[in-house]
């Protein structure tokens, strides 16, 4: 790189590398959290997942409920 002054090439090979080890600690995140049961995977696909955090969701709703009451404007 001093010699031939290939900055876009170091760069971008060092992106890839980031990139890469970006990808790697999301796998890993969302795979741990899925064996600890934080997440759900909703698709049952291999490729092309979706995880909702549904622990977290139902605590959310709580209190929450309508209860049948008329919502204004309907």
């Amino acid at each position: 790189m001093r010699v031939d002054g290939d900055w876009e090439g170091w760069l971008d090979f060092f992106l890839d590398g980031v990139a890469t080890i970006a990808d790697e600690a999301v796998a890993s995140g969302r795979e741990l959290r899925a064996a600890a049961g934080v997440l759900v995977e909703t698709t049952g696909k291999k490729r092309d997942r979706s995880f909702v955090y549904r622990g977290y969701l139902d605590r959310l709703r709580v209190g929450t409920e309508l209860d049948g009451a008329q919502v204004p404007g309907r």
